[in-house]
């Protein structure tokens, strides 16, 4: 029971609220550490666990140092992150986590795109990239530029991260993970018979 995340309706609303403060608490003390003030740390904090990407700045996190956009690439890489998972990993069981093949997917899905964002987006760091990539596929919404500015190739990978989106039961939105890896599956197998009967 211990390691289950939900073995009851109560005990999963506990242990969920439970992670969501815990990681909040954690995120902020990571803004407010790397520069930014107590106001901003706590609404950042909570937008970035919740991934509802609301800031205290009208551009975002365009005017922010390298420090805080660290601070939300990882906070909205771990929003994304299925529930099971951040319990897993908080109960220090590291054999389903890596298991899990949606992780692996969402991982996988992180690194392409971060790499497609940086050899296509022209003036993208790397930084810059996995930034983008991550407030894309874990609908977040945060942004350290202009979007509409970048090249035709990249809006299309960032369309596809954010239909994509996060993994299933996570704060994150989109088709999800599974459901779009199922999908492909499901397109890939009914083409191949119309192809070949």
């Amino acid at each position: 029971s211990a390691d289950r995340l939900a073995p009851n309706p109560a005990t999963a609303r506990r242990r969920v609220s439970l992670i969501y403060v815990a990681l909040s608490v954690a995120l902020g003390v990571g803004y407010f550490i790397t520069g930014l003030g107590t106001h901003d740390s706590v609404v950042h904090a909570m937008t970035t666990i919740s991934t509802g990407g609301f800031s205290t700045q009208a551009d975002s996190f365009v005017g922010f140092d390298t420090g805080p956009r660290v601070i939300a690439t990882i906070g909205m890489i771990i929003g994304g992150s299925s529930f099971f998972v951040i319990w897993w990993i908080f109960r220090g069981r590291v054999t389903p986590v890596w298991r899990s093949t949606e992780l692996r997917l969402y991982l996988g899905l992180l690194v392409a795109g971060s790499t497609l964002l940086a050899v296509g987006g022209e003036g993208l760091s790397l930084g810059e990239a996995i930034f983008t990539t991550t407030s894309a596929l874990s609908t977040t919404g945060f942004a350290i530029g202009d979007w509409t500015v970048l090249d035709d190739s990249v809006l299309m990978v960032l369309l596809v991260l954010i239909g994509t989106g996060s993994m299933s039961a996570s704060a994150g939105g989109g088709l999800r993970v599974v459901r779009a890896w199922m999908l492909v599956g499901f397109a890939s197998r009914e083409l191949r018979r119309q192809l070949d009967p």
